[in-house]
């Protein structure tokens, strides 16, 4: 009986993993980048969770997860929430937490955003 209960407690007191996928490569002194394809959400705004891992010893966090919004029709984005670790993969302390850090601006094509977009959006 202890130890189904002590199952029971373990599988409900456990984080919901996110399935973070590697959306690039990793290059010496560079940053990659993940998302979690499960949290996007809308139609022609679309909403998700991503993070990245920075490359070069970053005085401000050595990762941090952003969670973001693309309208697929205009090219725009913008960042809602961002949370910056002070270790790799989301891991050690968190340096900072801020909300509504950006305006909505645009998606330079074939960065990141432009990857993430096709993602998110399908192909145009």
């Amino acid at each position: 009986m202890k130890k189904l209960l002590a199952t029971l407690l373990i599988l409900c007191a456990g984080p919901v993993w996110a399935e973070w996928i590697a959306i690039t490569k990793v290059l010496p002194n560079e940053s990659q980048f993940f998302i979690d394809l499960s949290t996007v959400k809308g139609t022609h705004t679309k909403k998700f969770w991503m993070y990245a891992n920075h490359g070069n010893q970053d005085k401000h966090g050595q990762s941090s997860r952003d969670f973001m919004q693309i309208r697929c029709d205009d090219d725009e984005f913008r960042t809602i929430k961002s949370d910056t670790f002070s270790g790799k993969d989301l891991t050690g302390s968190l340096i900072s937490s801020h909300d509504n850090l950006l305006d909505w601006g645009p998606i330079p094509p074939g960065s990141v955003l432009a990857y993430l977009q096709t993602l998110v959006c399908g192909t145009k």
